[in-house]
């Protein structure tokens, strides 16, 4: 497996989506072989969504979701609370996933 810092730039047929159901919602993410959890979203991913919205804390303001990956947490909270979501990674491979992510969920960062 190529290591995630290597930069390369992915073919378009290299890309494929998944659903998934996340704090009762329905999202679709794109993704790309190499990236964590390239399949769907991890356990920790779910249960640091899932805690946030049990503590009921409300959420807004500035977030920056740093080593975003495919965005996952933070189109999430973006879906969910009234944010300004900045997104960050280091590999461009992600950067343009998070892109294609933020459009097809429908938010703004």
């Amino acid at each position: 497996m190529e290591h995630y810092f290597i930069a390369r730039k992915y073919c378009n047929d290299e890309l494929f989506s998944f659903n998934a159901e996340i704090l009762g919602g329905q999202y679709t993410f794109y993704s790309l072989k190499g990236v964590f959890n390239y399949r769907g979203v991890d356990d920790g991913t779910m249960a640091l969504l899932e805690a946030i919205k049990k503590s009921g804390e409300k959420i807004e303001g500035e977030v920056l979701d740093i080593g975003c990956g495919l965005g996952i947490i933070g189109i999430t909270l973006a879906k969910n609370y009234n944010i300004n979501l900045t997104l960050s990674d280091i590999n461009e491979n992600t950067i343009d996933l998070t892109k294609l992510n933020i459009d097809k969920n429908g938010v703004q960062a």
